[in-house]
């Protein structure tokens, strides 16, 4: 195994962030397939802020913006815990404003972590003709991470949404050198005991 390569975003998971700091004065220019471009930097070694956005003007066109801030206070050995807010405005078929706080605590190292993410959300929805949609949802996310080789990081996410019968699980490769990472992941659902089968899927909830 090659110690001298090391994973350069630590603090992040592919679809959630982490307890763990990211390290003052990284800073990574991240490109998701339909989340578009996003800056994440390390000010100090407990204070981290990102921003982004992405148009994407396919046959459904595809607006968003993103930025927040996480706080990083504590971390002795193997314990790591981060406070953050995030914002997001989105327009697909309709328009949402959504604003998440959220705290995370992790067990382990940036080589292997598992993580306990609870956040709270604002999420204001307004679809063309129909009235404005203003609702509040508690998630709670579990990461796990593994490194599996000397450039590869294998990891899962479970979320768990309040009010909503689907539990989007992501699955993912992460290959990583010091300065680059390329995450390849599949998201799929899973549904919570009870749910109708008649429930739609995740990908019908995004687009429709």
């Amino acid at each position: 195994r090659d110690l001298k390569v090391k994973e350069p975003i630590e603090c992040q998971g592919v679809g959630s962030p982490n307890g763990m700091a990211c390290v003052q004065g990284i800073h990574v220019l991240s490109y998701y397939l339909f989340g578009g471009v996003q800056i994440n930097g390390g000010s100090t070694d407990w204070l981290s802020m990102n921003r982004g956005g992405v148009f994407r003007p396919l046959k459904t066109t595809i607006t968003g913006a993103t930025g927040g801030a996480q706080f990083s206070p504590f971390s002795s050995g193997n314990w790591h815990i981060s406070v953050g807010a995030q914002g997001l405005y989105s327009q697909v078929l309709k328009t949402t404003n959504l604003l998440l706080g959220y705290g995370a605590v992790t067990y382990g190292t940036w080589e292997s972590q598992l993580t306990l993410f609870g956040g709270y959300t604002i999420n204001r929805t307004d679809s063309v003709g129909r009235p404005i949609n203003t609702k509040n949802e508690v998630i709670l996310a579990l990461q796990a991470a593994q490194r599996v080789g000397e450039n590869l990081k294998a990891g899962i996410e479970f979320f768990f949404i309040s009010n909503f019968e689907i539990v989007p699980v992501l699955a993912s490769i992460r290959y990583f050198d010091n300065d680059l990472t390329i995450d390849v992941g599949v998201v799929f659902s899973l549904y919570k005991e009870g749910a109708v089968q008649k429930t739609k899927t995740l990908g019908e909830y995004v687009f429709n």
